[in-house]
């Protein structure tokens, strides 16, 4: 597991894939755990830990909608099909900083198109 100054950092991007820890946050932030998320031209998935058991998984042609919170703290990816462990329609990612949240905007604009995302 990784402490947070390193989590905030950890950022890697492979072949047509991009993978970095963040907390992700179920039931409108009511729980928070850190999880491992790859990104992909077609498909975005979370696992548990690094190389990890995958827990969720969404082709990326169903995601909706991404938007941010008014402090741009908290990033929202909405599906049209279940997505999440749990069985969520929606997926909610808490950054703690500018530097993590610009990281995944700048991910997701670049494998879906504009017309997904909330100003």
């Amino acid at each position: 597991m990784h402490d947070a100054d390193t989590r905030d950092e950890h950022m890697q991007c492979g072949l047509n894939a991009y993978y970095f820890w963040i907390y992700y946050s179920y039931h409108h932030l009511e729980s928070v755990q850190s999880r491992w998320f790859r990104l992909t031209d077609t498909k975005l998935a979370y696992f548990k830990e690094e190389a990890g058991e995958l827990m969720a998984a969404v082709d990326l042609a169903n995601i909706t909608t991404v938007g941010t919170d008014d402090k741009g703290r908290v990033l929202r990816l909405m599906s049209n099909q279940r997505f999440t462990a749990s069985g969520q329609y929606d997926l909610t990612l808490r950054v703690d900083s500018d530097g993590v949240r610009n990281k995944w905007l700048t991910a997701l604009h670049r494998v879906l198109p504009d017309r997904k995302f909330q100003s």
